[in-house]
């Protein structure tokens, strides 16, 4: 299979940016060269678990900085670096910024919260309120 990686690796020339694939590796861009999402998962993770898709969700989520550009959503090195960066999410942190609220890590989080919300109601009934 000369130029070409197999399904069950690297993505296939077919599904293979046409950019990345004469350069496929990051090294071979600058830090601020533009290119589109498709490119950047093939370069960054031709194996998953990050796809164009999850670049798009980071974007909307306002995690991966992007520059529109003739209605094409353009990032670079850089800015994939920052979104890369592991920091520690703080206490009651949505999943992701975009969200309103917290989506629950575990079905004792759900059971929590649904505890605390017949709390509050059976106390908002009874006139009662909480005290911390």
């Amino acid at each position: 299979m000369t130029g070409e990686h197999s399904m069950g690796g690297l993505q296939s020339n077919a599904k293979m940016p046409e950019r990345v694939r004469r350069r496929p590796t990051p090294e071979d861009w600058s830090d601020d060269e533009l290119m589109t999402l498709a490119e950047a998962s093939a370069l960054f993770w031709p194996d998953g678990p990050l796809t164009t898709t999850s670049l798009r969700t980071a974007v909307r989520d306002q995690v991966l900085e992007v520059a529109e550009i003739a209605g094409k959503l353009l990032t670079n090195k850089r800015a994939i670096g920052r979104m890369s960066e592991c920091r520690p999410r703080r206490e009651n942190e949505p999943v992701s910024p975009g969200q309103q609220n917290s989506v629950p890590r575990s079905v004792a989080e759900v059971r929590a919260k649904r505890a605390l919300e017949l709390e509050r109601t059976r106390m908002a009934g009874s006139g009662q309120t909480r005290s911390k």
